[in-house]
């Protein structure tokens, strides 16, 4: 049996041990990359791989996921509300990378913001029964006049 005063010593040497998988039990999901202009603005950066993208794309449209989430990252003076009246890619709707494509398009029409493509998209996939997709847009805005 353990002695009284060696067990504060194991209960912290037992949270020490069990603290980092906590930590990224808890951690939030990873976000893009943001690098700042020559002027100081943010300009975010999509990293996912574009073999990961595809992958996920093709498992997406294969398994009939549906659109969970869409994000807009990089937009400081255009509002999401402007931006969400462009996509085709609407939440609780299936995911299909023609309706991927046709949003980008659309969105780079947008005289706000700079073209997008395919690269500046990170897609996550929820893992269980509910198929869904979380879609993340990147994109730099023009400079105002």
């Amino acid at each position: 049996m353990f002695r009284p005063a060696t067990l504060p010593l194991l209960l912290m040497l037992n949270l020490i041990l069990l603290l980092p998988l906590l930590a990224s039990a808890w951690a939030s999901p990873a976000r893009p990359a943001v690098e700042t202009t020559a002027r100081g603005a943010a300009a975010y950066k999509c990293s996912q791989p574009a073999a990961e993208r595809e992958a996920l794309i093709r498992k997406a449209e294969a398994e009939e996921y549906t659109v969970r989430r869409v994000e807009f990252l990089g937009n400081e003076h255009t509002s999401d509300q402007s931006l969400r009246r462009r996509i085709l890619l609407m939440e609780g709707d299936p995911f299909t990378r023609k309706n991927l494509v046709e949003t980008l398009r659309s969105l780079s029409r947008a005289r706000a913001i700079y073209p997008v493509g395919l690269a500046d998209v990170e897609l996550s996939l929820s893992g269980g029964s509910e198929k869904e997709v979380d879609t993340v847009i990147c994109f730099r805005e023009k400079r105002r006049r």
